[in-house]
């Protein structure tokens, strides 16, 4: 990563970047419930300088969301997104490494689906080798037409090899036994190569009640052994039926000993109405403990990340009913709310990351004034020694989708982001704040 960012430094971001993109291009049970102390003082003021540049378009039309995701490794930067022509929706792997410019810069279809998907992950194997994971695979029981099951695919010898990553199985019913997998969907590889997944799997296709209620899965992937997904929370049929949502916007975080915790919105109708944000901290390959980050909220989105100085969880999740981003950590104490941001319509999309002070950053989208006048702009929320400040650093091009934050070992800030307006990839940077 220091090698990219480096880089990056001594050359004009601007020129370099437009050379690089050619055009046609998201322990323990208890409650643990959080605390609802108020959010430090915040400061409003334009403290920083941040250069646009844009990277290239994705060809979208129809149903089609980009889900644009991006991850920095040894060898560049790397995108994934779904792109959309003539009915079909490909998924595009792009890739440039600044130390060769552009002749080192590619762009690769990774696979062709038939319908629009929710959602992808893309994560690097020996911060080299990319893995693409998406819903895929054959059609559900029952005349579905959605592909069912949760694919992977890596890129090895500069080819696209696709894996099966999860199928959904049913033991409870004999003659219909396909479930979906594969939407809400996160992928995680560890300091050892390990690759983890969660993602939601829904009961078969024939009851649309089973639609409905999703379990929440996490697995270990390998390649080139089967896998067999663990419930991490999920529905009960028999003598006591419990049904509940449980993985929406499955998120996935591993601290320093590559222990993963997965967060997601849970939400319980019977016996009594529960909802809100958990999170389930894998505690051995069969033990989960499940807390409450926030009960009686609903949530739209999700991140988080592990604060490798301080050695504490966070997340920064958009509350869809107040339209507002929350931040909470847990430095031991319960899960904690530091940080609101209530000034407008906004939180959704949101990323975090911290910087090598342990300072988190959040970028997230601004949509409307509470008086309803649009704002479309991308918003960036940090803490520093002074206490949060909140930023607008973009406000063309109803931009702010899909956002990507990553910081460099000199906490330079690199925003990805979208735009539907124009359909364009940008990147925003920012040095030394």
């Amino acid at each position: 990563m220091m090698k990219l960012f480096h880089t990056i430094r001594h050359v004009n971001i601007v020129l370099v970047l437009l050379l690089f993109f050619v055009s046609g291009c998201g322990s323990g049970g208890g409650s643990g419930e959080s605390s609802t102390q108020p959010a430090q003082t915040t400061n409003n003021s334009q403290q920083s300088q941040w250069q646009l540049s844009e990277l290239g378009k994705i060809q979208s039309s129809g149903l089609n969301q980009p889900n644009l995701s991006a991850i920095m490794g040894n060898n560049g930067l790397h995108l994934a997104y779904f792109a959309s022509e003539g009915g079909a929706y490909t998924i595009n792997h792009h890739v440039f490494d600044p130390a060769f410019l552009q002749e080192n810069s590619t762009k690769t279809p990774v696979i062709t689906l038939q319908t629009p998907q929710q959602d992808l992950g893309l994560a690097l194997i020996s911060q080299d080798t990319p893995l693409v994971i998406y819903q895929g695979g054959g059609p559900s029981t029952c005349g579905q037409t959605k592909h069912s099951d949760m694919m992977a695919s890596i890129l090895e010898n500069s080819q696209w090899i696709e894996y099966t990553a999860a199928i959904g199985r049913v033991d409870r019913n004999a003659i219909v036994n396909d479930g979906i997998a594969g939407r809400s969907i996160d992928v995680k590889v560890d300091t050892q190569n390990q690759i983890h997944m969660c993602c939601q799997f829904f009961y078969e296709g024939c009851d649309s009640m089973n639609q409905t209620y999703p379990d929440l899965w996490y697995f270990q992937f390998s390649p080139h052994n089967n896998t067999i997904p663990k419930t991490v929370e999920g529905n009960t049929y028999g003598a006591v039926n419990i049904q509940n949502t449980a993985g929406t916007y499955c998120t996935m975080a591993l601290n320093n000993f590559d222990q993963p915790y997965i967060f997601y919105y849970y939400e319980k109708k019977l016996p009594n109405n529960e909802f809100g944000l958990k999170v389930a901290i894998r505690n051995d390959p069969d033990d989960w403990g499940i807390q409450w980050v926030k009960e009686q909220t609903t949530v739209g989105d999700i991140s988080a990340a592990w604060n490798n100085n301080e050695h504490y969880m966070a997340v920064a999740y958009y509350e869809t009913n107040a339209q507002s981003l929350i931040y909470a950590e847990n430095t031991g104490n319960g899960w904690e709310t530091k940080f609101f941001d209530d000034s407008c319509k906004c939180g959704n999309y949101c990323r975090l990351a911290f910087d090598m002070d342990g300072n988190p950053i959040i970028a997230y989208r601004a949509e409307k004034s509470h008086s309803g006048n649009p704002l479309e702009k991308l918003k960036i929320a940090r803490r520093t020694e002074q206490g949060w400040t909140k930023e607008l650093i973009e406000n063309n091009n109803n931009i702010g989708y899909y956002n990507s934050i990553l910081v460099d070992d000199d906490s330079t800030i690199y925003i990805i982001t979208y735009s539907r307006e124009t359909h364009g990839i940008y990147v925003l940077v920012s040095e030394g704040i």
